[in-house]
């Protein structure tokens, strides 16, 4: 990527709600470093680098579940998910290496709530007390669950009368989501699933002032994509399809074949000494 694509790109993901959150001291802040080394480490093992690309893979999930559980295991959902979509509809190294990727992202997901569970740290299914009980600060009400299905049902309707009026929000959502899909074809089911798999932590917190900051990895992939997008010139005037190579012509013999035979007809013929 040249310096001006990379300015751009720095650019949108400052203009974006990755921009402010990044800089707070919240968890949702150090929770992004893990999840765009996490999205990294993704890349290089669906492009062939299995070993480095699955160890940043690794160490991305667990930074990003130690950061903030339920933006990790969003995260963990939209990797797995993808990648069985992507190896159901790829043929041949393409699907050994999505099988990787769900099978590494699921295992890392399935210890951290494992681990978690036997040493009593807060995790995925603790998140409802974390946000009906004052963060941890009150007892975690007893019809919590009853509470965030009914919070669910006013939250998404909301939500969705919400995104119209967004305008240029929505727009650059809409537009980053297709260039992930446009620069890396069939590897963008990955990238969208991800994105979309933001619904788990908001779902769990269903607080329409706080979608940024629970969402924000969802601007993270939308940066993402807006910065392939307009990378996506530069690569094709780069790296432009080659031509296929015209078939090889296959040369007949035209003198000698002729002499040889004219040759062989002499020599057969009475009075040339052949007998």
């Amino acid at each position: 990527m040249s310096k001006p694509h990379a300015l751009l790109a720095e650019f949108f993901f400052y203009i974006l709600p990755t921009g402010y959150w990044s800089t707070r001291m919240l968890p949702e802040g150090t929770a992004l470093l893990g999840i765009l080394i996490a999205l990294a480490g993704a890349a290089k093992a669906l492009k062939g680098r299995r070993y480095p690309g699955l160890a940043l893979l690794v160490f991305g999930l667990l930074w990003a579940l130690l950061s903030r559980s339920s933006s990790g295991q969003a995260v963990v959902a939209g990797l797995a998910a993808g990648s069985i979509v992507l190896a159901l509809t790829a043929v041949g190294a393409l699907r050994v290496r999505a099988l990787w990727v769900a099978s590494v992202s699921a295992a890392i997901g399935a210890a951290h709530m494992a681990v978690s569970a036997a040493l009593g740290l807060p995790g995925l299914k603790d998140s409802p007390h974390d946000f009906y009980g004052a963060h941890f600060q009150k007892p975690m009400p007893p019809d919590v669950y009853d509470r965030l299905w009914d919070g669910n049902q006013t939250f998404w309707s909301d939500w969705l009368q919400a995104v119209p009026n967004w305008n240029m929000g929505s727009g650059l959502a809409l537009i980053g989501l297709v260039g992930l899909g446009l620069a890396f074809r069939r590897l963008g089911i990955v990238w969208i699933a991800v994105a979309l798999c933001t619904a788990l932590p908001l779902a769990l917190h269903p607080a329409m002032g706080d979608v940024d900051r629970i969402g924000v990895h969802f601007w993270l992939v939308v940066a993402l994509g807006l910065a392939v997008l307009i990378q996506m010139p530069q690569r094709v005037a780069e790296d432009p399809t080659p031509e296929r190579p015209a078939p090889a012509r296959t040369e007949l013999p035209t003198a000698a074949a002729p002499t040889a035979a004219a040759d062989v007809s002499r020599m057969a013929s009475p009075g040339t000494g052949m007998r």
